[in-house]
């Protein structure tokens, strides 16, 4: 029965788990994926226009076309790539603060004297 409901948990929170950390990626790209095209050289008018591949580059994928000349594809990348980046970053510093926070609540719990049991 214990082993059931831990292998019910451990999916369950796995599941749920990515899929928080990938909102999260998925939503500091599309907070600052227009800045930091702009940032990289991108015209204001075109990053505009890219921010609609937001979702691709939430994924790790640049939205660059061979018909773009060589300097603006590599702007586009560069932009992309730091966008995807800050969504990482926030991903794993959330993580990080997860795991620091349930260590806190371990060493807590570990640290109270056991209860006698009770007497029947």
């Amino acid at each position: 029965m214990a082993g059931g409901l831990q292998a019910t948990t451990l999916q369950i929170g796995g599941a749920l788990g990515t899929s928080v950390l990938v909102s999260l990626i998925s939503g500091r790209v599309g907070a600052t994926l227009t800045g930091e095209l702009t940032a990289a050289g991108v015209p204001a008018d075109l990053a505009g226009r890219l921010h609609e591949a937001r979702d691709a580059v939430a994924m790790g994928v640049a939205p660059v076309s061979a018909d773009m000349p060589a300097g603006l594809r590599a702007a586009v990348a560069r932009g992309s790539g730091e966008a995807f980046l800050n969504g990482v970053h926030t991903a794993f510093v959330l993580a990080g603060l997860l795991c620091l926070a349930g260590a806190v609540l371990a060493a807590v719990a570990l640290a109270r004297p056991a209860r006698e049991p009770a007497a029947h």
